[in-house]
This record gives structure tokens, C-alpha cells and sequence, in this order.
């Protein structure tokens, strides 16, 4: 049950990354240029997608971390 735990702990951690990745390019036009209404509005836009893609790659981790200590016999 722990290792199940720790693969859904992975796919959220996976998950988030590629929200945040999708969270950056929705602000693309067709051209592929980035739009904001201003500096506060694009750094915030930024740091939120980073923070997430961190928090992300942070839960993946700990994820597979768990997984292989599990893995360890007794």
C-alpha cells in the first residue's frame, strides 16, 4: 500500500511540472510571443509557473525516494 502511495505521489509531482509548463505557455499568442499588461504581471505569471514546477519536480522526487527506500528489505 506504501509503494502504491509513493508511484501516486510521483504521477502528482509529474503532473504539476506539466501544469506549470502549460501554465507558462498560455500566455503565447500565435506568433508564439509572450503577452502581459505589464512587468508586475509577467514576473508574477513566472514565479508562480516556476514555483510550481519546482514544488513539482520537489513532490516527484520524494516520490521516488520513498519508492526505492521501500524497496530496502528489513
Amino acid at each position: 500500500m506504501a509503494r502504491l502511495f509513493d508511484i501516486i505521489l510521483f504521477g502528482g509531482g509529474v503532473l504539476l511540472v506539466i501544469y506549470s509548463n502549460w501554465h507558462l505557455d498560455k500566455r503565447r499568442n500565435e506568433a508564439g510571443v509572450e503577452e502581459y499588461s505589464g512587468f508586475f504581471d509577467m514576473l508574477t505569471h513566472r514565479a508562480a509557473a516556476v514555483g510550481m514546477g519546482l514544488l513539482g519536480f520537489v513532490i516527484a522526487m520524494g516520490g521516488v525516494i520513498a519508492f526505492a527506500l521501500s524497496l530496502i528489505p528489513r
